[in-house]
């Protein structure tokens, strides 16, 4: 459960489920390559080969597993609170946002899908990686507090030590009077999908009388802007920075039932293309 989430516990007791997390897929290269499918480093984009697999497999194996990936809360038989309902009333009655990317560059494709709805807008976002030893993808995890669906990260940060990439969100939470902000890092590490959070919020007052923004850290104690910002920069000292783009679509009940799997895959090769990383 994020750090967002615990502070709002406490203003609106309301009760989110711990985070579950569970490996996957295993790693194979380093590398992912450019859409020409030449090797680009650290730089990452739509490619044509990745891992032992070539993407066209991949997206097959994607596409010929919906019922799997768009198991948002992964509780396994529950189809009728997890598909249908999801499908349906995923973000504000849209459906569920996904985008299919390469997070941690080991050449096996991931599937995020992700879900904002409640008067606090609340998002869970849940993985899935294509596998080696697995004819589906896996389950890799699921966070609150993660991306919304259709945002792209602020900035991107690569640690050289870890070699982990960590991809920024800026979070929100409406509570009320005020919306509550702060910045996390999703990542993928030795095969779990995880939240690197920074420290402080900054609070957007709504009220006509104290209008603006206000900032405080861990401990609800307010501090200044400049403080704030220097908390925001704190988690990413000495990593190399860069920047990202993702691929969301969106898909429903609907818009599921009446493409085929060919369909489907075409689509899922479209937020595959959009996915690049840049260093």
């Amino acid at each position: 459960m994020n750090r967002i989430t615990k502070n709002m516990l406490i203003i609106t007791t309301f009760f989110l489920a711990a985070i579950s997390l569970f490996a996957c897929g295993t790693k194979v290269s380093e590398n992912s390559g450019g859409s020409d499918g030449t090797v680009t480093g650290i730089s990452v984009s739509g490619s044509t080969v990745s891992g032992s697999e070539t993407t066209e497999k991949q997206l097959q194996i994607l596409a010929k597993s919906s019922e799997v990936w768009t198991d948002l809360y992964h509780a396994g038989d529950d189809e009728v609170y997890n598909r249908k309902v999801v499908l349906k009333y995923g973000n504000y009655g849209k459906g569920l946002y996904y985008a299919v990317t390469d997070l941690d560059r080991d050449g096996w494709l991931e599937i995020i899908v992700s879900n904002t709805n409640g008067s606090m807008g609340l998002t869970t976002d849940s993985l899935y990686e294509v596998s080696e030893k697995e004819e589906k993808p896996v389950f890799c995890g699921m966070l609150d507090g993660g991306p919304e669906g259709g945002e792209n990260p602020t900035e991107v940060y690569r640690d050289e030590k870890s070699e982990n990439v960590y991809y920024v969100f800026e979070n929100e939470l409406n509570a009320g009077l005020e919306f509550v902000m702060s910045l996390s890092g999703i990542y993928m590490d030795k095969n779990k999908f995880r939240l690197k959070e920074n420290e402080g919020y900054r609070y957007i007052v709504k009220a006509d009388e104290q209008k603006g923004d206000r900032y405080r850290d861990d401990n609800e104690k307010e501090i200044s802007k400049q403080q704030y910002e220097a908390l925001q920069t704190k988690n990413w000292q000495g990593m190399k920075r860069g920047e990202a783009v993702f691929g969301w679509q969106l898909i429903n009940n609907q818009k599921l039932k009446r493409m085929t799997e060919e369909e489907l895959e075409e689509e899922l090769e479209k937020s595959w293309k959009k996915f690049s990383v840049k260093f």
